[in-house]
């Protein structure tokens, strides 16, 4: 078995934090709306098993989303400060 790459030349890998611009952290309503989006799907499944109508399922990924919506927007941050002082 031969190993050949079919034509392919391996290419050296930048490295991707130093290509990245720096920016602020999202919106706050982003971050809501997001997070929300994920408390449903991720909560969904197992309300709908258990027969519990659906606008309890909202209700339920609002109140996480509201709950979630500090701690994503500050890891976000502390990400972005991060890159930030790793790029220079």
């Amino acid at each position: 078995m031969t190993n050949d790459n079919r034509g392919y030349e391996p290419v050296a890998a930048e490295d991707p934090v130093n290509n990245l611009p720096v920016r602020p952290a999202q919106a706050l309503w982003v971050h809501f709306v997001i997070d929300a989006a994920v408390a449903f799907v991720a909560s969904a499944v197992l309300l709908w098993f258990f027969g519990t109508p659906f606008w309890v399922m909202v209700v339920v990924a609002l109140i996480l989303g509201i709950i979630a919506t500090p701690l994503t927007r500050r890891w976000e941050h502390d990400q972005l400060e991060a890159r930030k002082h790793q790029a220079h």
